[in-house]
């Protein structure tokens, strides 16, 4: 795979005048690289539609930076303390936008909602046998339904399950069921 030469990306997607926000760069260049801060007015290329308006904003990013490479380990995820309105709800929804890249990995955790020390939860993962979900209930028993569709790299798929569960019994834990509270 071609490395960009240059990345980056910012901490937060918007704040508040006074709040800070951190940049993240990595380039394979030996040179320096400018950086500045714009407003994006309109981000649409289309020649019929008002095309690319930026407006630049006076701040102390302007200016050379020395390059450097940083290794990016892809994939992302968020960790949701375990919340009390777990404990109340009779019933939970998920869902996730995937964007496969690797199909040959088995069990890929997608979203998990789970309690290892009581057995109980609700898991999405991917493979290469596509989507399936795995479901424990606390009192040993199982389940796991696959849904034999391979999954093509890079196209977005969207995947949704709902059902009555006894919540009270599932706190936040990590892709391998451990506990996260």
């Amino acid at each position: 795979m071609e490395v960009i030469p240059i990345t980056g990306y910012a901490d937060r997607f918007s704040l508040q005048p006074g709040e800070k926000i951190d940049f993240k760069v990595s380039s394979t260049s030996k040179e320096q690289y400018s950086a500045k801060l714009i407003r994006v007015i309109s981000g649409d290329p289309n020649p019929k539609g008002p095309g690319i308006i930026e407006e630049d904003i006076v701040s102390d990013v302007t200016g050379s930076y020395p390059s450097r490479y940083q290794v990016t380990n892809l994939g992302s995820y968020i960790k949701i303390p375990n919340h009390q309105s777990f404990k109340t709800a009779t019933g939970i929804t998920i869902g996730a936008s995937i964007w496969p890249t690797n199909t040959n990995v088995t069990d890929q955790c997608i979203i998990s909602l789970c309690n290892s020390e009581q057995d109980a939860g609700i898991a999405i993962f991917i493979g290469p046998n596509g989507i399936s979900v795995m479901t424990a209930d606390g009192a040993g028993n199982r389940t796991r339904l696959n849904i034999n569709q391979n999954l093509q790299r890079y196209r977005l798929i969207f995947h949704q399950k709902s059902m009555k569960y006894w919540m009270s019994m599932i706190g936040g834990c990590d892709d391998k069921g451990h506990r996260n509270d």
